[in-house]
């Protein structure tokens, strides 16, 4: 596995501080991962303890580590810290969600509703990518899977609790009575990590009402959360990183900030109707937080209403469109950097233009252009399926193709356009190159019409032997 491009992400976890950075780290290793990179974490001694899920074969305090990502997910850490780390990698990755401090990173990721570029003017190098917006978000790929099985919610009969992973205010117990209060009824489930200081109260707690009542869950993994989130009606949580896998599923909120960065997104998530904001831990009372609880539980309108906001905030994609964009850029003749990024519903015009060009359609399996509703199902269904990585391919600023890999077996298959007027200027060789970046684990095939001449001579050029009728072959990335 050494050839295999290496990411080190630095970030910490502590009872303090809670788990989110490592966790929404941990969701983009993993991303990584499955693309054939591989993850390293340089953590503080606390946070394995935090998040448990974190693997031991991860983490590393070497200061050898050769990585082509570093990813710095820590507001202790400012432009000078992350300047230098800038020699360990090709490509230098900030985590904020404050706006409040400069940064020295190549990209930059920020979840927050409604945060514009404007926002970072000044504090981030020229050139540097912004990723903002909860559709950046790094999540667990279990909760994009559960989407599929989002529901309306139009009552509240089951309430999931969910305070972060150490709940050092201990916001769960105040919740739980809180909807005991509101809801004598309700169904309690509260999720907590293994590290919270309340989990052997809150589990006596749940002792002594009947069973089933209030259930107190401990370290759940990604599928069996997702799982949570999928049969409650109302969720109470904190406004971190949980925010958005509740958003994914259409889970409909009440949320409290526990950390100052956290009051951002609070008040986006309520101006957005994705969540309804009931304040700080430290000013909150049971009677207030009751009271939110039966006002949302009685408005059949307002719970569906949030339900579809929240759904329509946040699609799950965050951490394919993190690993897009972390790809180190390559170059054109003209010397301009080649780039990838993930291909949305919104490129469907110019998708429609580059696949109903006569050249394209030439040499294509079916050569008959497509009608564009056709080209948007086509489209739904690519960004829908999880096994095809869809990146547009932009020449300096601008969208001037895609790479498509689609799964085949063991194998990716990849389809590659370039729009008409960048032939012949090094995009698509450049194009063919982050591809493999992008996945250097395993092997990518081509299918090239033996008339299609310029193909055969550019996969051929990139590396490609031939395997079979019709088909090239390239193994994997030798780093």
């Amino acid at each position: 596995m050494s050839g295999e491009p290496c990411v080190l992400f630095v970030c910490q976890a502590s009872p303090e501080i809670g788990g989110g950075h490592v966790v929404r780290c941990h969701a983009l290793a993993r991303q990584l991962a499955v693309l054939g990179w591989r993850p390293g974490f340089q953590v503080n001694p606390q946070a394995p303890a935090t998040v448990p899920f974190l693997e031991e074969e991860f983490l590393t305090n070497s200061d050898d580590f050769g990585a082509t990502l570093v990813v710095v997910d820590d507001y202790a850490r400012d432009a000078e810290a992350e300047r230098a780390l800038r020699g360990k990698a090709l490509v230098l990755m900030a985590m904020d969600d404050l706006a409040d401090r400069h940064h020295d990173c190549d990209v930059l990721l920020d979840p927050t509703p409604g945060r514009t570029v404007d926002e970072y003017a000044g504090k981030v190098p020229d050139g540097c990518r912004l990723l903002l917006g909860p559709n950046h978000a790094l999540l667990r790929p279990e909760f994009r899977l559960a989407r599929r099985r989002a529901r309306t919610r139009l009552s509240v009969d089951r309430v999931l609790i969910a305070p972060g992973q150490t709940d050092p205010h201990d916001l769960a117990s105040l919740a739980v009575a809180a909807v005991m209060h509101a809801l004598p009824q309700a169904r309690i489930d509260v999720v907590l990590g293994a590290a919270a200081s309340n989990l052997t109260r809150l589990k006596e707690m749940a002792g002594t009402h009947p069973a089933g009542y209030i259930t107190v869950h401990v370290d759940l993994d990604g599928a069996a959360m997702a799982e949570r989130m999928i049969a409650a009606d109302l969720a109470i949580g904190a406004a971190g990183g949980s925010t958005w896998e509740r958003c994914v599923i259409g889970l409909p909120s009440l949320v409290v900030t526990v950390a100052e960065n956290q009051r951002d997104n609070a008040a986006a998530l309520e101006r957005d109707g994705a969540a309804r904001y009931v304040g700080s831990v430290e000013m909150l009372s049971v009677d207030v937080l009751a009271e939110a609880i039966s006002t949302i539980a009685q408005d059949e309108h307002a719970l569906s209403a949030m339900s579809r906001r929240a759904a329509e905030l946040c699609d799950g994609r965050g951490a394919f469109r993190a690993a897009a964009a972390v790809v180190p850029p390559r170059v054109a003749r003209d010397g301009a950097p080649v780039r990838l990024r993930a291909t949305e519903a919104s490129d469907a015009e110019i998708l429609f233009s580059w696949q109903r060009n006569p050249e394209t359609r030439r040499y294509a399996r079916n050569p008959e252009p497509p009608a564009w509703d056709e080209h948007v199902a086509w489209l739904e269904a690519k960004l829908e399926d999880d096994d095809c990585l869809f990146t547009m391919v932009e020449h300096g600023e601008q969208p001037c193709g895609f790479v498509r890999l689609d799964r085949v077996l063991e194998s990716r298959e990849v389809s590659i356009v370039t729009a008409p007027e960048e032939r012949r200027t090094g995009v698509a060789q450049a194009a063919l190159g982050l591809a493999r970046d992008l996945v250097p684990g395993g092997d990518i095939i081509a299918y090239v019409k033996p008339e299609n001449a310029a193909s055969l001579a550019l996969f051929q050029a990139a590396g490609y032997r031939p395997a079979g009728e019709d088909y090239f072959r390239q193994g994997s990335s030798s780093g």
